[in-house]
């Protein structure tokens, strides 16, 4: 916390070993709602001062405290950057402060949620059934979703005004992640006009908060650097090596890289730049080659065994679906054709180059095979008992063809679980409790994974963990492994930020 005027803020959290964060005062400035990794992590509550911690909600992020006080609203999923989304659909729920009961508001995707000045509705954000990230409202005590946006722009923090006659947020919809407001009907959600411009000086704005009377508010000024990198792996010793090489450099976001199979080249994708397209470089950070060149969003690219295509979602067709393209850009082809509420996840091959596996929003992956044009659904594993639902998202399949290495997403969890999938006994097996971007060694019996700052092995037999090298305090975006397991490529995001207040006349 830091008192405005004054140069020092202070640790409400020392001595805690673990992530807290998402701090929020609540409305009458007594309390503070943050989350926490701790006993397992969830939303808790402490005095302003930072003592009398308690857990009220053991999970969920972005909480938000209703106008009386006597509740906090929350989703389910975490993201530093609109576009990094682990979890979709991310529940919306409600919790009562003094007893701890739960509330299901909406089972639509929905983050960051807001509550309206006299508590009736909820404002949030969510991927559409397009793809689309776009700001909604809800009745508090649930019910029909209200849009508030329905375009091709990222719309992401929405933020009540004082008087409930207007919704703040920001948008990337003239080029630059910027604050926009529009009129609003509080009690219906209705729209009333068209977005207005509320011009910050900022190239990318983030997180942001007004004050109770609605003067003054603050926001982040960040500046992003996200970037290739490489460091060298042997399988044998499984050790890392200690300094990474630069593959790209500078402002341009480079994302979810994948290494071919000869090694000598690593396809690409920019999601969160104002225009998303695909590139290849060099491994060795020689020459970058641009792939698309157009206004559709294209992503998650991933490099056929031959190294003659590029599998990759887009939203060329109005909401993303599986496509696959030569390496020079040429012959585009859908493979995909989802119905609507359901749009296609990251695309990955078979070894044998003959099937492509498309994940799906709502349920689980569908295999497409490329010459006979069928589709066949993964067998769906049981749902447990007491489990609200799960799903699971194939990240890489295993160079023998026999499994799936993947996140289970549990709708009621709020980080995904490693495991892999056995198309032969049609399982889940699991590998660790939490995690994210697994990928296959060569053996097809080992894999790395990461969490955060850190990257892991796995022994997918014997279930043996361990760390094998860190980029802290950055995180891991995403990762590769070169096909001879030698070579690492992963994204990392550097951010230059500020906190910003800005006085609204």
């Amino acid at each position: 916390m830091q008192r405005i005027g004054e140069a020092n803020p202070t640790n409400l959290t020392e001595g805690s070993l673990v992530h807290d964060v998402q701090g929020v005062f609540s409305p009458d400035g007594g309390s503070i709602a943050f989350r926490s990794d701790r006993d397992g992590g969830g939303i808790f509550v402490m005095d302003a001062a930072g003592g009398s911690v308690r857990r009220v909600a053991e999970m969920g992020y972005h909480p938000a405290w209703s106008p009386d006080g006597r509740e906090i609203a929350f989703g389910i999923d975490d993201f530093d950057e609109p576009g990094s989304r682990t979890i979709a659909p991310s529940e919306l729920w409600r919790v009562n402060v003094a007893t701890g009961a739960k509330r299901l508001v909406t089972n639509s995707d929905a983050v960051q949620p807001r509550w309206s000045p006299t508590g009736s509705r909820i404002a949030f954000w969510g991927i559409n059934s397009a793809g689309q990230r776009d700001v909604y409202t809800v009745a508090a005590d649930g019910g029909e979703v209200e849009p508030v946006t329905n375009d091709t722009a990222t719309d992401w923090n929405p933020v009540w005004s004082t008087d409930g006659r207007s919704l703040y947020f920001l948008s990337d919809r003239d080029g630059s992640m910027n604050l926009w407001q529009v009129a609003i009907d509080e009690r219906t959600g209705r729209v009333e006009g068209e977005p207005e411009a509320i011009r910050i000086p900022a190239k990318y704005s983030k997180f942001l908060q007004f004050s109770p009377d609605g003067t003054n508010f603050l926001y982040v000024q960040t500046t992003n650097y996200t970037n290739l990198l490489g460091v060298a792996f042997d399988p044998r010793t499984e050790t890392a090596g200690e300094v990474p090489f630069e593959i790209t450099r500078g402002s341009k976001i480079s994302t979810n890289p994948d290494i071919s199979t000869d090694g000598r080249s690593i396809v690409f994708d920019s999601i969160g730049d104002t225009q998303e397209d695909l590139f290849v470089a060099d491994a060795d950070g020689g020459s970058i080659r641009q792939v698309t060149n157009d206004v559709p969003k294209d992503r998650g690219p991933r490099w056929s065994p031959d190294g003659n295509f590029i599998s990759f979602l887009s939203d060329a067709s109005g909401k993303y679906e599986c496509w696959i393209m030569r390496a020079d850009g040429s012959e585009r082809e859908k493979i995909s054709n989802f119905p609507d509420g359901n749009w296609a996840q990251m695309p990955i091959w078979s070894p044998d180059g003959r099937r492509l596996l498309c994940n799906t929003s709502y349920g689980y992956p569908i295999i497409f095979d490329l010459e006979t044009k069928e589709s066949t659904p993964i067998a769906t594993p049981p749902v447990a008992d007491g489990e609200t639902g799960h799903r699971f998202m194939a990240l890489a399949w295993s160079p023998d063809g026999s499994k799936l290495l993947g996140h289970r997403l549990d709708f009621n969890a709020t980080e995904p679980a490693i495991q892999f999938y056995d198309l032969t006994t049609e399982r889940l097996e699991p590998v660790a409790d939490l995690g994210y971007r697994a990928v296959w060694l060569s053996d097809s019996r080992r894999c790395i994974f990461t969490y955060r700052e850190k990257l892991f092995l796995a022994d997918t037999t014997t279930k043996r963990i361990r760390e094998i090298f860190s980029i802290a305090p950055y995180r891991f975006q995403s990762v590769s492994i070169s096909k001879d397991d030698r070579t690492i490529s992963f994204s990392r995001q550097k951010s230059e930020s500020d906190i910003w207040m800005a006085v609204r006349e």
